[in-house]
């Protein structure tokens, strides 16, 4: 069954690199306002890849620019990576 994935982001710059990261994913954006974005991609990809790839695209992706404040969710529900779950970094 496809999971649908959401990222919130603010800023134009950081969206696009998440979302050309997520190109294999069938991404697009929403805006949601002015610089609040949204990154919208489905896993499987279009190749089979798996969400645990999503994930970690973005995860690496926000980590390169420095994005603190994105919000990942998995099928509607809040997904927080391994490293930020505990609060410690």
């Amino acid at each position: 069954m496809p999971a649908s994935v959401g990222v919130d982001v603010h800023g134009r710059w950081d969206v696009l690199a998440l979302s050309q990261r997520l190109v294999p994913y069938h991404s697009y954006l929403v805006e949601r306002g002015r610089e609040h974005w949204r990154v919208h991609a489905e896993a499987p990809g279009c190749h089979g890849e798996r969400l645990t790839s999503a994930l970690a695209a973005i995860e690496e992706c926000l980590r390169e620019r420095r994005v603190e404040d994105a919000a990942v969710r998995v099928d509607g529900r809040p997904y927080q990576p391994p490293a930020r779950a505990g609060g410690s970094a």
